[in-house]
């Protein structure tokens, strides 16, 4: 299954997308990279079953690729894996911005959107319906 770039519409954003297999994580990073192979693991496969990935693109700014392995995982725990990938991403957005005192409810809104649009992209490549 392709992948497609996610929108971060509640602010400037950071380009994400998201990868549901190692096949797929290697492909993206490699036209990331100019045809590079990927010097980190998909997944740890100790970690948890997720993890998001930062590269620059041609314009110097960053892209996230979260990875998720949901095999043998329940639809909750694939939800908590990718709202906590969510938080990697809003951090990393924070930064970019260089702001260092945002209010909760801003954070609240970068998490909900950006974790709406990964289980929605989650949702698109598995062909699931979420309850």
């Amino acid at each position: 299954m392709k992948n497609r770039w996610l929108e971060t519409a509640v602010v400037y954003g950071l380009k994400n997308t998201l990868c549901t297999s190692e096949k797929q994580f290697v492909r993206t990073a490699k036209k990331l990279t100019k045809g590079k192979a990927p010097q980190t693991e998909w997944v740890k496969p100790t970690g948890g079953g997720a993890r998001v990935h930062f590269f620059d693109d041609k314009q110097g700014s960053t892209v996230c690729v979260v990875c998720v392995n949901g095999k043998g995982r329940s639809v909750a725990e694939i939800a908590a894996l990718l709202a906590h990938e969510a938080v990697h991403i809003k951090q990393e957005t924070l930064l970019t911005m260089g702001e260092d005192k945002p209010s909760d409810e801003f954070e609240a809104y970068i998490v909900q959107n950006v974790t709406q649009n990964l289980m929605s992209e989650y949702a698109r490549q598995k062909k699931l319906r979420w309850v």
